[in-house]
């Protein structure tokens, strides 16, 4: 569950960032932090002993959810950087050609 609203949580900032109401930089923190905590908790339910039958392999669940949803993090966090690149780039030629046009 959390995993979803920390993703929900970054495309309500990757949008409020594209129409420029918001900085690049929160939302790349709030992206590095949310790998990060998506990190922890899978090593932390890889390292949990576990009961019953299959010791070891009860959190094995937690454990893939938690390292698949740091993938989608990274993935999201690669398209924002590209995203700001390509906005960059727009930004900078044109202003280049106001110059050249006065």
């Amino acid at each position: 569950m959390i995993y979803i609203l920390f993703f929900i949580i970054q495309i309500i900032f990757m949008t409020k960032c594209l129409k420029n109401k918001m900085k690049w930089k929160i939302l790349l923190l709030l992206e590095v932090i949310c790998i990060l905590i998506a990190m922890f908790l899978g090593n932390y339910y890889s390292n949990l002993p576990g009961y019953g039958l299959m010791p070891g392999l009860s959190y094995f669940g937690e454990t893939m959810v938690s390292y698949i949803s740091m993938i989608i993090y990274i993935i999201m966090f690669c398209i924002t950087l590209f995203i700001r690149i390509v906005l960059y780039l727009i930004k900078k030629k044109n202003v280049k050609q106001n110059k050249d046009f006065l």
